[in-house]
């Protein structure tokens, strides 16, 4: 009878172990493929080089701006931007991001186009436009 109970709870244990693993193995995997579509992103537009730091950098902008996000994707110039697009070299100046998420005070969903501007070291939001349709 005991032996019988003795392995009961290591099929538990191996049972629980393997949800753990699988758990786990979801989650790298989620991330990794995270970062997959960001580098695709990012090459789309001309960026090759440090888009880790600088998504990291937007979505510090944008968390302090009361905007609880679900998603922030670097896309070309959208048409009604007022400047002349170029093909973005790998150290930009210049980036468009789309937001969709939440705004944190007013519960108001936000899809909005924002436009960001390198200047004195650092990622600056020169404008915001809501996107059509």
């Amino acid at each position: 009878m005991h032996t019988s109970f003795l392995v009961l709870i290591i099929l538990a244990l191996v049972i629980v172990a393997s949800i753990i693993t699988s758990i786990v193995t979801y989650l790298i995997l989620a991330g990794r493929n995270k970062r997959i579509r960001l580098a695709e992103q990012y090459r789309q537009i001309g960026i090759t080089d440090g888009y880790l730091s600088i998504q990291e950098e937007i979505e510090k902008n944008i968390k302090s701006e009361h905007i609880k996000f679900t998603t922030v994707s670097p896309v070309k110039a959208p048409d009604f931007a007022n400047e002349e697009h170029t093909e973005q070299e790998s150290d930009p100046k210049d980036i468009w991001v789309v937001v969709r998420g939440k705004d944190s005070n007013t519960s108001e969903k936000i899809f909005e186009y924002w436009h960001f501007i390198y200047q004195d070291s650092r990622w600056i939001c020169k404008e915001r436009k809501k996107k059509a349709g």
